[in-house]
């Protein structure tokens, strides 16, 4: 058995090793799987409590002014296989997300997305209502809404990648792959209002804040950590503050040493395909009429350092026959 890079060892049994996968798990994602647990396992046990008043219904939260339940909704679930593949998507997202921004950036950047994911999605279903009223009575549940946020938000973020369309054989551009989500799930659930919200978020999301609605500072994360997330910075799970990339496509800037003068003129790529056929015939002619123009600069140089030398010689005779002139009148007086 192998989970999350857990390998088996000799003498380990599954259970040991399904100890040591949960020791890796970072603090909020293992949390998240904690209260969508027990909540699940309270609503199985007692009748359904904690779906009843926490899941967000747009009929009770636009009608009753319930507004807790955009609160909490992504922590009740209706069935158990609803239960189960959220928790196993947000894991493979929540996890790889909470080691890279940190704890305290991720918890409460998932708390943001998941109160504005509830409001769009009654603000939407207030809108069709108009035309269907029955819609006002679907729920918003469990971990598949902000699931689908932050995937909407990694295809946006490198949309011209090539990627595979979940187990399918196909291969379709990231930028595309929200919207065959959308008609997936449609498709599977009759239910489009849901997955139509968490698309247009996580490309709002992408297009506006580059992929972070909670996007503090050093200091602002220290004084987290030290106050309100005192009690849990200590634990070996919880990922301390990190350091954040503004930007998500980020190119670190090529520098060059100031004794290197740069070059601004147009060439062509070492060991690159030269993409015009004629490309070749246009380089040769100006490395032929580069190499013409030197050899005529170094014929003017010579002539000009001929002429010189002339000039040299000829002054040289002149002073010559002045100085034999001038000893011939000396021998006539």
């Amino acid at each position: 058995m192998n989970i999350n890079g857990v390998g088996q060892a000799q003498g380990q049994d599954c259970t040991t090793q399904i100890v040591q996968w949960w020791y890796q798990v970072p603090f909020f994602t293992k949390l998240v799987f904690a209260i969508c647990t027990f909540t699940f396992l309270i609503d199985t046990l007692g009748g359904g409590i904690f779906y009843a008043y926490l899941v967000d219904q747009p009929l009770k939260v636009i009608g009753s002014l319930q507004v807790w339940r955009l609160l909490f909704s992504e922590f009740v679930c209706s069935n158990f296989l609803n239960l189960l593949m959220g928790i196993l998507v947000f894991y493979f997202i929540a996890s790889r997300l909470e080691l890279t921004l940190g704890s305290t950036v991720f918890t409460f950047d998932f708390l943001l997305q998941g109160i504005l994911n509830q409001i769009i999605y009654n603000l939407l279903t207030f809108i069709v209502s108009f035309a269907y009223k029955n819609v006002l009575q679907l729920p918003n549940e469990g971990l598949w809404s902000i699931c689908l946020v932050y995937i909407t938000i990694q295809a946006y973020s490198n949309p011209e990648v090539d990627v595979q369309l979940m187990c399918f054989p196909i291969l379709i551009k990231n930028k595309y792959y929200p919207i065959a989500l959308i008609a997936f799930i449609a498709l599977m659930s009759r239910q489009i209002i849901q997955p139509v919200t968490c698309v247009l978020q996580g490309y709002l999301i992408q297009r506006f804040f580059n992929g972070l609605l909670f996007r503090p500072s050093q200091a602002t994360i220290t004084k987290l950590e030290n106050g309100i997330l005192g009690g849990v910075k200590t634990r070996s799970d919880f990922k301390s503050n990190q350091i954040i990339l503004v930007q998500t496509n980020f190119t670190p800037p090529q520098t060059q040493s100031s004794s290197t003068p740069q070059f601004r003129g147009r060439g062509v790529k070492i060991g690159s395909e030269i993409e015009n056929p004629s490309t070749m015939n246009n380089m040769a002619q100006a490395n032929a009429k580069v190499e013409h123009m030197e050899i005529e600069d170094d014929i003017d140089t010579e002539a000009n350092q001929g002429e010189q030398a002339q000039d040299g010689m000829n002054q040289e005779g002149q002073q010559k026959k002045k100085k034999n002139y001038n000893q011939f009148g000396d021998e006539i007086v």
